[in-house]
């Protein structure tokens, strides 16, 4: 991407497939994140009572999204020619 490597994200600007495949590569490469992500009460309550978000460097981004795409590769045995 184009994108400085540091500007911050709104995953939500993302379209659903593109999250789908970050959220894959996140639970992988960093499953305390995404543990936190789901469970902590904290998040939640930010999210609810002041409508905080969450946001990734574009580095960030495109490190999880290429794992994610990695492990669609994988487990549909996708060659690359």
């Amino acid at each position: 991407m184009s994108a400085s490597p540091s500007r911050l994200i709104n995953p939500s600007d993302l379209t659903e497939q593109t999250r789908q495949v970050m959220w894959a590569g996140i639970k992988r490469l960093d499953p305390a994140l995404a543990d936190m992500l789901v469970n902590d009460e904290n998040i939640s309550e930010l999210k609810a009572s002041m409508g905080a978000t969450l946001r990734f460097t574009q580095d960030a981004i495109d490190r999880y999204i290429a794992d994610g795409i990695k492990q669609f590769e994988e487990r549909h045995n996708v060659k690359k020619i």
